[in-house]
């Protein structure tokens, strides 16, 4: 037995940005659609970011982009969106890098995914040099978020970007092309074992946004603030493509701040946002007053679940008729599940099937979970999954069974066809809606010279999870202090441990050598 959705919705076969600009005949023009929200005289209108995409996409031309060619990422601002779509259009493939990362997750991403241009910030450029240094990428191949004459010398400023006139973007109509074509490249975890680059076509990326709007129009006007990493599939659709195909208002921070979060939304009067658990957890918890959340309309809820004890209780702080939908999903297939518009939920669950989707529970024997209500592990297939791991087909093959992407959750499905997630199968930790491999925290564990051994596990801190080691040392001065400063130096943030360090003097495995977590 298989779930499937609601109702079917045909995706077309063009490339991307034909879809995404299909619509523009329905928007005005000179409407503000992107604002910076700390400074909102620096926006962007429907025509001005159309012009400015094909400016970009002119100007990566002339560096050089071409098909297949890989550009890099490694900031955050109100022109992201138009440069994953440039950089798409120009016949690239976009790779998203998250701007914390340390020097080593940062070799790692461009190592994996061979950019041949890197697009930064002056504040990101030590370490980005540093990295490219090591990987002898020239300085030439770094365009700086920065006035020529602020530029460092040897490296470029983008503004060269819109010095070559306008191009048009690459242009399709056929399905196999539209599958086969990679639009960008997404860091993730996986379902286990170290982090991989799902490749996303430009065919995925369609059928997404394709589904995700609500089909019944929303009663108030969409304004909507984003301030989740927009290289995070999670957000990703709500900010690089809604705003253009749909025409939401949307309002950009840098970074989550509850002194200019508070302040976005009464100023600009926000009535969507998007928030990970912690977040809504703080909210419901805090004593301080919290009228300001009066004003939101529509809350999209993503990266771990979220208990239906707090979701009636967000309930209470939000407008009289808010919903607050979670979503379900994973940089391999996309959103999964969702609610729509207006359908109010406080049973914790991660709503219905988008359209498109079907789904399947199996138990650890691979066998199908028929009954309602039985656990079992997700699995889907659609017309959103990735085409694959980049350079990694194993990984890729072990992701699927007969066509179906295994995604490591466990849940139920009930009578109504409410999804909720119950348990992981996989050993990723959830921290604050970041997903953390303790493959890769372990190995970079061991290349410390007094740690013989280590494993890693997620345990409950501050409203989420944390990781915690347990480490085996070849000699007692080595501290808890020194080993979390260890990792603090290499990894980003959340991926420090938090949750301790524990000196054990061995780890325990099966006869095969798998690091036996349960009992840890």
């Amino acid at each position: 037995m298989y779930y499937k959705p609601n109702r079917h919705v045909d995706v077309p076969s063009t490339d991307l940005l034909t879809w995404i600009f299909g619509n523009e005949a329905c928007h005005d023009p000179d409407r503000p659609l992107y604002i910076d929200a700390l400074d909102p005289t620096r926006r962007l209108t429907f025509s001005q970011a159309r012009s400015a995409i094909r400016s970009m996409i002119k100007g990566l031309r002339s560096l050089g982009i071409k098909r297949g060619s890989c550009v890099c990422l490694h900031t955050f601002n109100i022109y992201y969106p138009l440069l994953f779509l440039a950089v798409i259009g120009a016949g690239g493939v976009f790779v998203g890098s998250n701007p914390g990362y340390k020097e080593l997750e940062l070799t790692s991403l461009l190592e994996t995914s061979k950019a041949s241009l890197i697009i930064t910030a002056p504040d990101l450029l030590p370490t980005v040099q540093n990295v490219t240094h090591q990987l002898q990428i020239p300085d030439s191949r770094v365009l700086v978020f920065a006035e020529a004459c602020d530029t460092p010398n040897g490296f470029r400023s983008w503004n060269e970007l819109f010095q070559h006139g306008e191009d048009d973007w690459v242009r399709f109509d056929n399905e196999k092309t539209a599958k086969e074509t990679p639009a960008c490249l997404v860091t993730t975890s996986g379902t286990t074992g170290m982090p991989k680059m799902a490749v996303l076509s430009h065919h995925a990326w369609v059928a997404l946004n394709c589904v995700i709007d609500d089909p019944n129009p929303k009663p108030y006007q969409i304004k909507r603030l984003i301030f989740l990493p927009m290289f995070h599939t999670f957000a990703a659709p709500l900010s690089h493509l809604a705003p253009l195909r749909e025409g939401h208002t949307t309002y950009i921070m840098p970074r989550f701040s509850m002194s200019q979060f508070i302040n976005a939304v009464e100023r600009f009067d926000i009535t969507e946002v998007l928030l990970v658990p912690p977040m809504i957890v703080s909210f419901v918890t805090s004593t301080s007053p919290r009228n300001f959340l009066k004003h939101i309309r529509f809350v999209w809820c993503g990266g771990a679940p979220l208990d239906g004890a707090i979701v009636k209780q967000m309930y209470r702080l939000l407008a009289p008729d808010a919903c607050i939908a979670q979503v379900y999903g994973m940089t391999e297939a996309g959103w999964i599940s969702t609610l729509k518009w207006p359908e109010r939920d406080e049973s914790g669950s991660v709503g219905r099937l988008l359209p498109n989707v079907e789904a399947k529970l199996i138990n650890e024997h691979g066998v199908f979970v028929r009954e309602p209500g039985k656990r079992g592990e997700i699995c889907v297939r659609g017309p959103r999954l990735m085409s694959g791991y980049l350079g990694n087909p194993k990984a890729s093959a072990d992701s699927f069974i007969d066509g179906w992407l295994k995604t490591g959750d466990v849940g139920t499905v009930d009578k109504l066809g409410r999804i909720f997630i119950v348990d992981r199968q996989k050993d990723l930790i959830k921290v604050r809606g970041w997903q953390v491999a303790p493959a890769e925290l372990e190995g970079v564990l061991r290349t410390h010279p007094h740690i013989i051994d280590a494993a890693v596990i997620g345990v409950k801190h501050n409203n989420s999870e944390a990781p915690k080691a347990f480490v085996v040392r070849d000699c007692q001065s080595l501290s808890e202090e020194a080993v979390k400063a260890y990792i603090a130096t290499l990894l980003v943030g959340y991926k420090h441990l938090d949750g301790g360090v524990c000196f054990v003097d061995s780890i325990p495995k099966s006869p095969s050598g798998k690091i036996l977590r349960k009992l840890l």
